[in-house]
């Protein structure tokens, strides 16, 4: 798969622009100037709709959530498990309010 970079992205969105905004104009302008990157009128509507939706054609950075498996909830979870020993992951899930995924790995990484 051809990744575009920034640049390409930025000349397309200015020959659309020259172009009044239209998309098969834009590709074939696209195609003669730039004979060597072949670029689909579907490329061009990613770029064209990214732009207008985040006002960049710059990549969206992701945002990750926040861990809770540290601080307090890994202590909650340890001393819950040193008084039950043979509690299972789901009644530690449901009565610490922490994801069953969250308790297993907090588990793991504590033996």
């Amino acid at each position: 798969m051809d990744f575009l970079i920034v640049e390409e992205k930025i000349e397309m969105i200015l020959i659309y622009g020259e172009e009044g905004r239209n998309l098969d104009d834009a590709v074939n302008i696209y195609a003669q100037r730039f004979p060597d990157k072949i670029r689909s009128g579907t490329s061009f509507h990613r770029t064209v709709k990214q732009f207008n939706t985040n006002g960049s054609v710059q990549p969206k950075k992701r945002v990750r959530r926040a861990t809770v498996t540290g601080g307090n909830d890994e202590i909650n979870l340890l001393a819950a498990t040193a008084a039950n020993p043979h509690a299972s992951t789901r009644e530690l899930s449901r009565d610490l309010g922490i994801s069953q995924s969250s308790v297993s790995r907090i588990l793991k990484r504590n033996k």
